[in-house]
């Protein structure tokens, strides 16, 4: 979760980390002090947390909206990983606007796959690999080529459906109102790819589906960017370009990518998101 990008991340960032559930769930930081209805809640995955970005949109728009945010972003999450947290669910529901990523279709459990905590990663249900775990990008590509293309194709369909009904839950749950943001390098509904099993993030999320949960959403904020990489890992403590993948730790990797980001949001990205996310609460008379 969090504090796996802390691990890896701390020759150059320090993401502010602090903890809740009894030490069981890291978040990242600054924690801001809330009273129940006055501040803004982010839900999402990597690109909410905001690795390799010094001040991610969360905590932008909280800054220059001058209220009070809570970060709840999570390495891999899906909406299941909110819905199984009660204290969560609660710190959600306490805010005056919900701020919701568009989370990946790869982190629901349906189908063949199970996900398992921070919903990066699945466990197969049935089929030769029964009770194998992995990470939810290597499980699909096993799937379709272990498993063939019938039933890849019935498990993509599986957790689209599923998604649709887990945002539904989570947001009639929240009761609050409840913005959601597409953050893709594609336009909705140009993210599907099956050519490369998972295609673009948000991975299997369609236009429909958007349609579909826009219904019960205050609004979409379209957050589309233009890729901005590979980034330069710039250390925060001093300045200078990094290893974050260390040749010890990470020996796979390709040294391009040793001290550069080549995945996730930029700083500029960030940028652009939070501005968006602020225009539409001000049109909104949101603040």
């Amino acid at each position: 979760m969090g504090m796996g990008y802390q691990i890896t991340d701390r020759c150059a960032f320090d993401y502010n980390m602090y903890f809740i559930d009894k030490g069981q769930l890291g978040l990242r930081g600054p924690r801001c002090c809330l009273g129940k209805n006055d501040y803004l809640v982010f839900t999402g995955a990597a690109q909410t947390f905001g690795r390799f970005v010094h001040e991610p949109f969360p905590a932008q728009v909280g800054r220059l909206s001058q209220k009070p945010f809570l970060n709840l972003g999570v390495s891999g999450a899906g909406p299941e990983f909110y819905l199984k947290r009660p204290s969560l669910m609660t710190l959600i529901a306490e805010a005056e606007i919900h701020i919701m990523q568009t989370m990946s279709g790869r982190s629901v459990s349906a189908g063949l796959f199970e996900c398992q905590g921070n919903n990066g990663v699945v466990r197969f249900l049935e089929g030769s690999r029964k009770n194998e775990t992995m990470l939810a990008a290597d499980a699909y590509h096993v799937l379709r080529k272990e498993y063939g293309e019938d039933a890849y194709l019935e498990q993509v369909k599986s957790v689209q459906q599923r998604w649709v009904e887990l945002y539904f839950e989570l947001i009639s749950k929240t009761g609050i109102s409840t913005y959601l943001i597409w953050v893709s390098e594609k336009n909705i509904g140009e993210n599907i790819n099956h050519s490369s099993v998972l295609g673009e993030f948000p991975h299997f999320v369609t236009k429909a589906m958007i349609d579909e949960v826009k219904s019960v959403c205050t609004g979409v904020i379209d957050c589309s960017f233009v890729t901005s990489r590979p980034q330069p890992i710039v250390s925060d403590i001093n300045g200078k370009i990094v290893d974050v993948f260390d040749r010890e730790t990470y020996p796979q990797r390709p040294d391009y990518t040793r001290a550069f980001n080549v995945y996730y949001a930029t700083p500029k990205h960030h940028d652009f998101i939070a501005a968006s996310i602020l225009k539409t609460l001000a049109v909104d008379g949101r603040y």
